[in-house]
């Protein structure tokens, strides 16, 4: 990981080193600042095949690629920002919006841009090959996915591959499912066009949602369309090509970390109770029969034998 780093009172120095660090992390920047005394920013930035993952926290300011500077470089990329905080004003050709927290933002470095944050912020920039970064995402320069709750959830699994890559504590197959899901976010945010690709999309945000909440002993198609914002009937269409139903994923997930906690912990200090109840389960003796069906044998059998 490399790590860019201001904080300090205002000047050309200051602003040198904060200059010097976004053309090296990103690409040659020009950058004006607010009339007050002090700047902080940091960069962390770690790269995984493909893809450069960057943390940007920094204090107001803006940032324009000029024509000059394409000119002198111009490298086949686009930056996909997911805002964090802050609210930063995009500009490219035509386009114009504000990118608030949980929105996407894609600026392409072929042509000018300017991203104005008018006060303290902190973003993910995905650094992505230009052919990877659908037409219309670089048509559309902000995806306000923060307007509707499948785009805040998928703002939310974006945000948090692209944590996960800028820790460098990422595989590649992270890279490849971030790429995925950026692919398939202008399809995903239109109800009217079911593409399968979209489709797996949103089956893979279900999923994560699922994950998170094992525990939750009212999990099931209702909970997903109540937090979806769509129909129960939309959310077992998206379910049917994986050929498992809603309670059957749920099931498969609930038992594997049932499995996971049984062979990662002791009886003494966690009993079958306390762990089917930590995934959902309410009635131990139905935990008992699905566990002894996917895996033949019982909870304590298998703790027993791992």
């Amino acid at each position: 990981m490399r790590t860019w780093r201001v904080d300090g009172p205002a000047g050309p120095q200051r602003e040198r080193r904060w200059s010097d660090g976004l053309a090296e992390a990103f690409v040659r920047l020009d950058a004006t600042y607010p009339a007050e005394d002090t700047f902080a920013g940091s960069i962390r930035q770690a790269k995984l095949g493909p893809l450069a993952v960057a943390r940007v926290d920094a204090a107001a300011h803006r940032v324009m690629r000029r024509r000059a500077h394409i000119r002198a470089e111009s490298p086949d990329v686009c930056f996909v920002n997911i805002q964090r905080s802050g609210a930063g004003r995009v500009r490219q050709g035509r386009g114009d919006a504000v990118a608030r927290p949980m929105d996407l933002a894609v600026v392409d470095t072929a042509e000018p841009f300017s991203i104005d944050h008018r006060q303290a912020f902190s973003l993910y920039s995905v650094t992505v090959d230009r052919q990877a970064v659908p037409g219309l995402l670089r048509e559309k320069g902000v995806l306000a996915l923060s307007k509707t709750p499948i785009g805040r959830e998928l703002a939310g699994v974006l945000g948090g591959l692209a944590g996960l890559m800028a820790r460098a504590g990422a595989t590649a197959g992270l890279a490849d499912h971030f790429l995925s899901l950026l692919a398939s976010a202008p399809d995903l945010l239109e109800p009217e066009t079911e593409p399968s690709a979209a489709r797996s999309a949103q089956l893979d945000l279900f999923l994560a949602f699922i994950e998170r909440n094992l525990a939750a002993e009212s999990l099931g198609a209702a909970a997903l369309a109540r937090h979806f914002g769509l129909s129960p009937r939309r959310v077992h269409q998206v379910f049917e090509p994986s050929g498992r139903t809603v309670s059957d994923t749920i099931n498969d997930r609930r038992l594997a970390r049932a499995a996971v906690l049984l062979t990662s912990s002791s009886p003494a200090d966690t009993s079958v109770g306390a762990i089917a109840y930590a995934v959902g389960y309410r009635d131990l003796s139905y935990f008992n029969r699905r566990f002894r069906r996917t895996y033949g044998m019982t909870p304590s059998e298998y703790r027993a034998r791992r």
